[in-house]
């Protein structure tokens, strides 16, 4: 009966194991969840310069054609 005691004593001082481990569960996924917003920012940032250059390009392309004269209508 006095190890009982000892034992629950030991238990109202310390947390139990199991809050610990929802505490370590809750901080694994905010991290995945800060991970992946990390991972969109950069592939974001990444990405840009491509989608930059290719509207840049579609641009230009239109612009070429309407200084050569030449008329792409679909249309006809």
């Amino acid at each position: 009966m006095a190890d009982q005691q000892v034992d629950l004593s030991f238990q109202k001082q310390h947390p139990p194991l199991q809050i610990l481990e929802e505490g370590n569960h809750l901080a694994v996924i905010s991290v995945r969840i800060l991970g992946w917003v990390k991972t969109r920012f950069i592939f974001h940032a990444a990405w840009s310069p491509f989608v930059a250059f290719r509207d840049r390009g579609r641009k230009s392309g239109t612009l070429s054609a309407a200084l050569t004269g030449e008329d792409h209508d679909l249309t006809e």
